[in-house]
């Protein structure tokens, strides 16, 4: 029997959504619809002291605006008591086992391993603890950390992006599950969330490839099969550095502000680093019937100024060399052009000429900023 699909957009509070952000949004907003599926928003604010409503809001009002339908919204801060559950049969069954080191400690052992050209992965110490220790430390005013144990082993997964991918567990540290204060740290409420969602199919960043390595033992652990997952490239800078999220001013909202388009934002963010070739879209439904999740490249900041160019000429008629040369001696000159050139258009191709040139203008490692 085929699952009905459903995926999932798993954003944290803390700051304003940005194209790249969005870029995860859409992956996963056009495989649901393309599959007949349902998306689901998840707020993942489990870090009250960086996490606000204003910026939950905004995320809704961005996503609804570049015409991305909702289906279910949740909030994790309002499923503790589900992640605790959770979090006991996983005690009781061996899974997640409780540390005491300092934070000090831990950078000691760190650098140690680093000095010695080792891997800096957790020693596991805290599993030979005896309760006669770990009572000292609690009367030392010391509270437990709590880790999941990995199986050492190499999981290996279907990517819908990548292919076969294989993640050895032995390189990694057994991750923190919850810290000495209880709060819950990012893998197993994600997790257990997937599980009570349904989710079938996650789409992000290929910056999430040893999470989701991570992740498919804790869904075997839960005893429950892992959904599938896909991880597209990421846009990076010219150095090959993943973008950061500081300028609000280049947020999506910042973006409407200005007045941009949602059709030419999405237009150009679902088409940057895939098969699709730049172009002026109607609809995200149309982006969805010609979509497919495949290998790609991750995409870095230098290339786009070109892909740029080359959808412009598509789009308006223009000539590519020129606009290279105009850029060369004027970026006002070839801006100036590219506005021309559309207006003789149609208002469907300003649309996108608009978005596209303040790619250049602005910079694309500003404009499309995580």
């Amino acid at each position: 029997m085929t699952k009905n699909i459903i995926t999932r957009f798993a954003p944290s509070p803390t700051g304003l959504l940005h194209v790249g952000n969005i870029r995860t949004a859409l992956f996963n907003y056009l495989y649901a619809i393309k599959n007949n599926g349902k998306f689901i928003l998840r707020i993942d604010d489990t870090d009250s002291e960086r996490s606000t409503d204003e910026f939950a809001e905004q995320i809704v009002s961005d996503l609804k605006w570049l015409g991305i339908k909702i289906d279910k919204i949740y909030k994790q801060s309002e499923r503790i008591d589900i992640y605790r559950k959770y979090f006991n049969q996983l005690v009781e069954k061996g899974f997640l086992y409780e540390c005491f080191e300092t934070q000090e400690e831990l950078d000691y052992k760190r650098k140690r391993l680093v000095a010695r050209r080792m891997p800096p992965v957790y020693d596991r110490a805290s599993l030979n603890l005896s309760e006669e220790k770990k009572n000292q430390y609690i009367s030392e005013g010391r509270k437990p950390y709590w880790r999941f144990k990995l199986s050492g082993k190499k999981n290996i997964f279907h990517d819908l992006v990548r292919g076969e991918v294989s993640v050895d567990t032995s390189a990694q540290s057994d991750p923190v599950v919850v810290r000495e204060d209880g709060g819950f740290l990012y893998n197993l409420p994600s997790v257990i969330d997937d599980i009570e969602m349904g989710v079938t199919n996650i789409i992000r960043g290929e910056d999430h490839v040893t999470n989701s390595g991570i992740q498919v033992e804790m869904f075997t652990s839960l005893g429950k099969d892992s959904p599938v997952f896909g991880h597209h490239p990421l846009l990076v800078d010219e150095n090959g550095d993943p973008f950061s999220k500081r300028n609000a001013a280049l947020s999506v909202k910042g973006l409407k502000e200005k007045n941009f388009e949602p059709m030419a934002i999405n237009s150009l963010n679902t088409s940057i680093g895939t098969s699709i070739e730049i172009n002026s879209f109607q609809s995200l439904k149309e982006i969805s019937e010609i979509l497919g999740i495949a290998r790609g490249s991750t995409v870095r900041a230098r290339n786009v100024a070109r892909d740029v160019f080359a959808s412009i000429k598509n789009l308006v008629g223009g000539e590519i060399e020129e606009y290279t040369k105009l850029q060369a001696q004027s970026r006002e000159q070839a801006l100036s052009r590219m506005i021309e050139d559309a207006q003789k258009s149609g208002a469907d191709a300003i649309v996108n000429v608009r978005f596209m040139t303040s790619v250049i203008s602005q910079g694309a490692a500003e404009v499309l900023a995580y």
